[in-house]
């Protein structure tokens, strides 16, 4: 699988715009100069904000070079007020960036819950993805983020649109150890054993790195035991490889192939042993390892 992939900033710093209290201050005096910007300062254009939303400007006007919005740069900075208030202002939840960011999917890869919430009730798709071909819920997937997979899956966001190389959210909760994500992606209805471009499945991400909680989530959830990926190698090699006691067991309770080898004739038992994984080799063996 290729490295994790988040989105950047283009490295400018950005102000914080200012909430509820202070658009109020400025209705009183709207010739107090504290306004604050809502784009980087980078850009020599400094947004009054209040005056956007009073005066009936266009809340969504987009910078030239990377089209992002208000409601984005309020949405990257978690500013949960001037979402709210953009968002009444009919500013548009799905309007992209030039690379198909939406305030939805930074808000999900940023893990600010609340943002999220008031993009999906203003009507965001649940499903937008980048040109990269990321998702919301396959970023909050890959981060952790449970509270937000369950209001992304509740949204209606789609378990298994894979990304690029062809890893789901479910592989990718599965590589990373995220037990209570891989449980809700399940109940969702994911697909147990969609693989990746070279055939690695859920189960075998979680066994080679010895999430022994995912690996029983996904047995119960008939995950293929057997399953090879394009080497030949199966969950059990893996495991075994690496000395994962606890799980090399479950496989094994689960009736894994115990001699099944990989695409050069190497088995789990051999790769144990190589690897002196003496408890291993020894459970191996107890199986009915021979090879």
């Amino acid at each position: 699988m290729e490295p994790d992939r988040s989105f950047q900033s283009d490295g400018s710093s950005y102000a914080r715009p200012f909430g509820p209290a202070d658009c109020s201050a400025i209705a009183r005096d709207p010739l107090r100069p504290t306004f604050q910007p809502v784009v980087p300062f980078s850009v020599i254009i400094v947004v009054p904000f209040c005056l956007i939303i009073s005066t009936g400007a266009d809340v969504n006007a987009t910078r030239e070079e990377n089209h992002t919005t208000a409601l984005f740069m309020a949405s990257l900075d978690n500013h949960a007020d001037v979402v709210r208030l953009l968002l009444e202002a009919t500013a548009d939840a799905n309007a992209a960036t030039k690379n198909g960011v939406t305030s939805l999917l930074i808000a999900s890869e940023s893990g600010h819950a609340e943002v999220v919430k008031l993009l999906l009730e203003a009507g965001a798709h649940p499903n937008s993805a980048a040109k990269s071909s990321f998702t919301p819920l396959y970023l909050s997937s890959q981060n952790g983020y449970v509270d937000m997979v369950e209001v992304l899956l509740e949204a209606g966001a789609n378990p298994n649109i894979a990304v690029e190389y062809d890893v789901t959210p479910l592989l990718m909760a599965s590589q990373k150890g995220h037990v209570n994500i891989v449980r809700l992606l399940l109940e969702a209805k994911a697909e147990v054993n969609a693989a990746d471009w070279k055939k690695g499945t859920p189960l075998y991400m979680a066994a080679q790195l010895g999430h022994t909680d995912v690996v029983k989530l996904l047995l119960g959830a008939t995950a293929d035991v057997d399953a090879a990926n394009i080497d030949g190698a199966t969950p059990l090699y893996l495991a075994s490889q690496n000395g994962h006691i606890d799980v090399v067991k479950l496989l094994l309770d689960a009736k894994a192939d115990v001699d099944i080898a990989d695409n050069d004739g190497i088995t789990a038992l051999f790769m144990a042993s190589r690897n002196q994984h003496g408890e291993v080799v020894r459970l191996l063996k107890e199986y009915g390892a021979d090879k």
